[in-house]
This record gives structure tokens, sequence and C-alpha cells, in this order.
């Protein structure tokens, strides 16, 4: 079972699992996969980024991805909204770094800082 909503301050997901017959030390930890899936039950494969990093117009919705120190404008699909965040469907690899603070103020080609 998944909690529908996250702890305020951690934003923490408390999630129950069922594990098969498998013999675990107490404090051992492990990784687990969940797959996410999508209101019309398709699996969801995108990544989920703050919604201040993402610039929506009429014709086109754009991240800035950064490499090398360079930000670079990059089209985005856009999926559903949760709170403060949201979903990219295409466009975004899940390891790229993107723009938050200040998106909406640089263009593409720029050089920026990484803090």
């Amino acid at each position: 079972s998944v909690s529908p909503t996250a702890e305020n301050g951690s934003k923490l997901v408390n999630v129950k699992i069922i594990l098969p017959k498998i013999k675990l030390r107490p404090n051992q930890t492990m990784t687990v996969r969940l797959p996410v899936l999508t209101p019309s039950g398709e699996d969801f494969s995108g990544v989920v980024v703050p919604l201040d990093a993402v610039t929506i117009g009429t014709e086109e919705q754009f991240v800035f991805v950064v490499k090398d120190g360079v930000a670079h404008k990059t089209n985005v699909t856009l999926g559903d909204v949760h709170g403060d965040r949201i979903e990219i469907l295409y466009g975004l690899d899940s390891d790229a770094t993107i723009v938050v603070e200040g998106s909406r103020t640089i263009a593409d080609g720029q050089k920026v800082t990484v803090n």
C-alpha cells in the first residue's frame, strides 16, 4: 500500500510492501523499484521536476538543461501536476541537471553556475 499523502516536512511517502520469504537482518536496507502508473494504468517512465523549472507557453513547453556550465533550452512533453511538481513524460533524462531558480530569466546558450 502507498500512503495517499506525503509528510509535510520531509515529503516522504509511507509504503508497505509484502516481501517473499527471505531472510533479513534487523536494520538491513534494500533497494526496491516500484512501478508508477499513470491514471490510465500505463507505466510512467518520465521524471518529476519542480513546476518553477518549466516554462509553459502556448506552443511549447521547455526546461533549461545545464551541460558544461551552459543552459540549453529543451522541449518537453508534460504530464500531470502534483502540487508544486510536474511530470515530464518525454524530452528529459532522469539524470539531467535543470535550472529551477531563474529559469524564466535566462536564455538558451547562456553560461550558468550550478549550486
